[in-house]
């Protein structure tokens, strides 16, 4: 990642800073079991590294097509995935699984029943991972 620099000269001083203003957010580890534990421990890094819009399916039956829709980052409610904390908390299961395009599919869980059953779907866009996709099986979803 290239850094751009502006020089201030003030007082005979110089001084070098970094510009900001196009710099890309630093992704938080190029590790995704290290990114995923950053990702769904901050809601900034949740907000920062998903999609825009975000694709979300819903299941109303197991054996019906699910109801897709694009989701406005604006209208998500935050955070999108349960921290560590809360996963213990509600005994939900985190399993991750490679996918054959090189993402990653993370499913979270109830561990006793269909209250709570999450995937969440990542793929690597311009040097980091990014939320694209969520499927909620929830039984009340």
């Amino acid at each position: 990642m290239k850094t751009i620099h502006s020089l201030i000269i003030s007082s005979g001083l110089a001084l070098i800073l970094p510009n900001t203003v196009n710099a890309k957010p630093l992704c938080p580890s190029q590790n995704f079991n290290q990114f995923l534990k950053a990702f769904e421990n901050n809601v900034s890094i949740q907000k920062r590294f998903t999609k825009n819009p975000l694709q979300w399916r819903s299941y109303t039956d197991s054996y019906e097509a699910p109801t897709t829709v694009l989701k406005s980052v604006k209208n998500i409610t935050w955070p999108i995935m349960p921290n560590a904390k809360e996963q213990k908390s509600q005994s939900l299961s985190v399993k991750t699984k490679t996918l054959n395009s090189g993402g990653k599919k993370v499913f979270v869980g109830s561990v006793d029943g269909d209250d709570y059953i999450m995937n969440y779907y990542f793929y690597r866009k311009a040097g980091c991972w990014q939320l694209k996709r969520v499927d909620d099986l929830s039984l009340n979803n």
